[in-house]
């Protein structure tokens, strides 16, 4: 195997995501509520696929956040959950207002759900497939269901936070946020440049 080498690259390729009006644009062509849920609390919380269908409605607290200490995995046609991926992965996430109460409708219309019942029904195959439909109709790209992740990331950057922000957003480290989403901030990078062009020169004064 070794004199054979490895298959597949160490780093992806470049990085797909959806801006926010083609995140739109493909949920309106989707009918199914609890996958439109889903899609939400991926995109706009950058949560795991299996962060996310591991969700029961104790995780989703009263202080408006989503609290992941669990990932869901699917062994044998039997539904288990399993620790998160790294250590870092557990922790709440704040929800805006609009999808906190999105979800409490949602876990609401449940019937006779109990509190540590799973609130998505589905599998990640089901759910990567609507997402493909999604995007087919709207006319836009097709990414996977991880790119929402990405994508939630790409939002962030967007609105002008740090890496470490974005970082503790996703319950990673700053040096896999670095690895991965340093690309996004190339107007950052030449905001730098010029600040230590400016120190070279003496100019101290660094707005």
């Amino acid at each position: 195997c070794r004199p054979a080498g490895y298959m597949g690259k160490k780093k992806a390729g470049k990085m797909k995501f959806w801006t926010l009006d083609e995140f739109n644009l493909a949920m309106e062509q989707v009918s199914n509520w609890g996958f439109r849920v889903a899609f939400q609390i991926m995109y706009w919380l950058g949560f795991r696929e299996g962060e996310c269908l591991a969700l029961q409605p104790a995780d989703i607290l009263p202080s408006k956040a989503a609290r992941v200490e669990k990932t869901h995995h699917r062994r044998k046609g039997k539904d288990t959950n399993g620790p998160p991926k790294t250590d870092n992965s557990y922790g709440d996430t704040s929800m805006p207002d609009f999808l906190y109460d999105e979800v409490l409708r949602y876990i609401g219309a449940l019937y006779d759900i109990r509190e540590h019942d799973r609130i998505f029904y589905f599998q990640k195959g089901t759910l990567g497939r609507a997402l493909t439909e999604a995007a087919n109709a709207a006319g836009v790209k097709r990414i996977r269901i991880h790119d929402l992740r990405h994508s939630h990331a790409a939002l962030l950057v967007e609105l002008g936070y740090s890496i470490v922000a974005v970082a503790e957003r996703l319950r990673d480290t700053v040096e896999v946020a670095m690895s991965t989403y340093s690309h996004l901030y190339p107007n950052k990078m030449d905001a730098i440049a010029a600040d230590l062009e400016r120190q070279a020169k003496g100019e101290n004064d660094i707005p």
